[in-house]
Protein backbone atom coordinates (compact mmCIF):
# COMPACT_ATOMS: atom_id res chain seq x y z
CA UNK A 1 0.00 0.00 0.00
CA UNK A 2 2.68 2.42 0.89
CA UNK A 3 4.34 2.04 -2.38
CA UNK A 4 0.95 2.55 -4.09
CA UNK A 5 0.70 5.75 -2.18
CA UNK A 6 4.08 6.83 -2.88
CA UNK A 7 3.68 6.07 -6.66
CA UNK A 8 0.94 8.54 -6.64
CA UNK A 9 2.45 11.32 -4.89
CA UNK A 10 5.86 10.76 -7.24
CA UNK A 11 3.57 11.56 -10.04
CA UNK A 12 1.74 14.08 -8.84
CA UNK A 13 5.32 15.99 -7.88
CA UNK A 14 6.74 15.23 -11.11
CA UNK A 15 3.74 15.71 -13.52
CA UNK A 16 1.99 18.46 -11.89
CA UNK A 17 -1.29 19.64 -13.79
CA UNK A 18 -0.69 17.56 -16.31
CA UNK A 19 -2.10 14.54 -14.90
CA UNK A 20 -5.40 12.32 -15.65
CA UNK A 21 -6.34 9.61 -13.68
CA UNK A 22 -6.42 6.26 -15.87
CA UNK A 23 -9.18 3.93 -14.20
CA UNK A 24 -7.61 0.43 -14.91
CA UNK A 25 -9.54 -2.74 -14.29
CA UNK A 26 -7.89 -6.00 -14.63
CA UNK A 27 -10.29 -8.99 -15.12
CA UNK A 28 -10.13 -12.65 -15.09
CA UNK A 29 -8.26 -12.95 -12.16
CA UNK A 30 -9.33 -16.51 -11.12
CA UNK A 31 -7.36 -17.07 -7.82
CA UNK A 32 -6.43 -15.00 -4.79
CA UNK A 33 -3.25 -16.29 -4.05
CA UNK A 34 0.00 -14.30 -4.96
CA UNK A 35 0.33 -11.33 -6.31
CA UNK A 36 -0.71 -8.84 -9.44
CA UNK A 37 1.99 -6.99 -10.79
CA UNK A 38 1.74 -3.67 -12.83
CA UNK A 39 3.93 -1.72 -15.24
CA UNK A 40 3.29 1.13 -16.87
CA UNK A 41 5.69 2.20 -19.58
CA UNK A 42 6.66 5.50 -21.91
CA UNK A 43 8.76 4.08 -24.51
CA UNK A 44 9.73 1.11 -26.61
CA UNK A 45 13.12 0.13 -25.77
CA UNK A 46 11.52 -0.39 -22.10
CA UNK A 47 8.85 -2.47 -23.73
CA UNK A 48 10.91 -4.31 -25.77
CA UNK A 49 13.07 -5.15 -23.08
CA UNK A 50 9.76 -6.20 -20.86
CA UNK A 51 8.23 -8.47 -23.43
CA UNK A 52 11.53 -10.45 -23.16
CA UNK A 53 11.14 -10.72 -19.22
CA UNK A 54 13.83 -8.51 -18.61
CA UNK A 55 14.15 -8.79 -14.87
CA UNK A 56 15.80 -4.71 -14.60
CA UNK A 57 13.28 -2.77 -16.21
CA UNK A 58 12.91 0.53 -15.06
CA UNK A 59 8.98 1.62 -15.30
CA UNK A 60 7.94 5.12 -14.89
CA UNK A 61 5.34 3.43 -12.33
CA UNK A 62 5.04 -0.36 -11.28
CA UNK A 63 2.63 -1.26 -8.61
CA UNK A 64 2.39 -5.07 -6.74
CA UNK A 65 -0.99 -5.80 -5.13
CA UNK A 66 -2.88 -8.91 -3.60
CA UNK A 67 -4.73 -10.89 -6.18
CA UNK A 68 -8.14 -10.39 -5.98
CA UNK A 69 -10.83 -12.39 -7.89
CA UNK A 70 -12.53 -12.07 -9.95
CA UNK A 71 -10.88 -8.61 -10.90
CA UNK A 72 -9.05 -5.66 -9.58
CA UNK A 73 -9.26 -2.13 -9.74
CA UNK A 74 -7.03 1.21 -9.43
CA UNK A 75 -6.62 4.47 -10.70
CA UNK A 76 -3.44 5.81 -11.89
CA UNK A 77 -2.68 9.80 -12.05
CA UNK A 78 -0.75 9.94 -15.44
CA UNK A 79 0.85 12.66 -17.37
CA UNK A 80 -2.46 13.17 -20.32
CA UNK A 81 0.00 14.45 -23.08
CA UNK A 82 2.36 10.80 -23.14
CA UNK A 83 0.95 7.63 -24.21
CA UNK A 84 1.71 4.66 -22.32
CA UNK A 85 1.52 1.06 -22.26
CA UNK A 86 0.66 -0.90 -19.37
CA UNK A 87 1.63 -4.66 -18.60
CA UNK A 88 -0.19 -6.76 -15.92
CA UNK A 89 0.81 -10.39 -14.69
CA UNK A 90 -0.44 -12.68 -11.89
CA UNK A 91 2.50 -13.40 -9.87
CA UNK A 92 0.17 -17.13 -8.44
CA UNK A 93 3.71 -18.59 -6.51
CA UNK A 94 5.09 -15.00 -5.58
CA UNK A 95 8.34 -15.55 -6.86
CA UNK A 96 8.28 -12.19 -8.08
CA UNK A 97 9.00 -13.05 -11.64
CA UNK A 98 6.50 -14.65 -14.89
CA UNK A 99 6.82 -18.34 -15.06
CA UNK A 100 8.24 -19.34 -18.45
CA UNK A 101 7.44 -22.51 -20.53
CA UNK A 102 8.89 -23.88 -23.44
CA UNK A 103 5.93 -21.62 -25.03
CA UNK A 104 5.25 -18.64 -23.03
CA UNK A 105 4.36 -17.67 -19.69
CA UNK A 106 2.98 -20.22 -17.66
CA UNK A 107 0.87 -17.64 -15.57
CA UNK A 108 -1.78 -15.14 -16.86
CA UNK A 109 -0.60 -11.87 -18.26
CA UNK A 110 -1.91 -9.02 -20.39
CA UNK A 111 -1.49 -5.81 -22.30
CA UNK A 112 -2.99 -2.41 -22.05
CA UNK A 113 -5.94 -2.66 -25.10
CA UNK A 114 -6.10 -6.00 -24.28
CA UNK A 115 -3.49 -6.36 -27.34
CA UNK A 116 -2.36 -9.74 -28.49
CA UNK A 117 0.01 -11.14 -30.69
CA UNK A 118 0.68 -14.33 -32.73
CA UNK A 119 2.68 -16.81 -31.23
CA UNK A 120 4.73 -13.40 -30.19
CA UNK A 121 3.85 -10.46 -27.61
CA UNK A 122 2.00 -7.36 -28.89
CA UNK A 123 3.50 -4.54 -30.67
CA UNK A 124 4.03 -1.74 -28.90
CA UNK A 125 2.21 0.55 -30.61
CA UNK A 126 -0.87 -2.27 -30.37
CA UNK A 127 -0.78 -1.58 -26.59
CA UNK A 128 -0.71 2.78 -26.42
CA UNK A 129 -3.26 4.50 -24.49
CA UNK A 130 -4.07 8.15 -25.00
CA UNK A 131 -5.63 9.41 -21.97
CA UNK A 132 -6.93 12.29 -23.88
CA UNK A 133 -9.05 9.93 -25.27
CA UNK A 134 -9.94 7.44 -22.59
CA UNK A 135 -9.36 7.26 -19.31
CA UNK A 136 -11.34 4.12 -18.35
CA UNK A 137 -9.40 0.84 -19.51
CA UNK A 138 -9.75 -2.59 -18.78
CA UNK A 139 -7.19 -5.75 -19.45
CA UNK A 140 -8.32 -9.47 -19.19
CA UNK A 141 -5.71 -12.13 -18.17
CA UNK A 142 -4.62 -14.59 -20.30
Amino acid sequence: MLKIILSILFSTLLFGNDLEPLYLEIKNIKSNQGFIHIAVLDNQETYEKAIKFDQNIEPIMGMIMQANEPSLSIQLNLNKNKPYSILVFHDKNNNKKIDLGFFGPLEPYGFSNDAIGFFTPPKYKQTLIDLRKEQNHIINLR
